[in-house]
């Protein structure tokens, strides 16, 4: 599989974000893929990186670090709402895909798993598997957060990843 063909799978599954059709349940299959962490470990680093430099915040990996996230996420919704033009669709998904990177990393070094691709019918996207089989989508929700204020607040996403 080539980069390019990991890079579509991630927008994928920005695109079923978009269209409000990521099931927060149990994907059909998940393949595991390597390659994907590899991919998520550099927009995680870019996250590490943008909350330095435009929020004087740290994101150390560390669980506690989320509330970081979840603050940056609150200014970035805030921004996209009352910005006209709103941020452009690319603008939005890089946002994305570094912070859920982010999280996803977090939660895969405290809680154990791997990044992979899932497969709901609707086609095959980025997820998290954790060490329970339970399946995650912080890229997406990240994408959601952003879109739709705090009615998607991040920490209580985190908790629901920790909680099996």
């Amino acid at each position: 599989m080539t980069v390019q063909t990991l890079m579509a799978r991630l927008l994928c599954g920005l695109t079923l974000a978009l269209a409000g059709q990521m099931a927060p349940a149990v994907a059909q299959v998940f393949d595991r893929d390597p390659r994907i962490g590899y991919i998520t470990a550099a927009y995680a680093k870019d996250a590490v990186d943008h909350a330095r430099r435009h929020f004087n915040l740290a994101l150390d990996g560390s669980e506690a670090s989320i509330a970081n996230v979840e603050r940056i996420l609150a200014q970035l919704s805030a921004s996209y709402r009352s910005t006209v033009p709103r941020p452009s669709e690319e603008e939005l998904s890089t946002m994305a895909k570094a912070y859920g990177s982010y999280i996803g990393w977090v939660f895969i070094t405290a809680r154990g798993g791997e990044w992979g691709t899932g497969s709901l019918g609707e086609g095959d996207f980025s997820a998290i598997r954790g060490k329970t089989g339970r399946m995650f989508w912080p890229i997406g929700y990240v994408l959601k957060r952003i879109r739709l204020q705090s009615d998607r607040n991040l920490k209580n996403y985190y908790r629901s990843m920790i909680k099996n």
